[in-house]
């Protein structure tokens, strides 16, 4: 999406899921998961 892919295993994006669901990850860190993960489309 926008030129923009998302490298992410399967476990971390459970990880974060479970932890936005229990409250337990707000939106920084869900950005900062993002910022990470995130490489420009070939």
């Amino acid at each position: 999406m926008n030129d923009v892919e998302i490298e992410a295993d399967e476990e971390g994006l459970v990880d974060l899921t479970l932890r936005v669901a229990t409250g337990q990850a707000g939106k920084g860190e869900i950005a900062e998961f993002f910022r990470r993960l995130a490489r420009q489309a070939p």
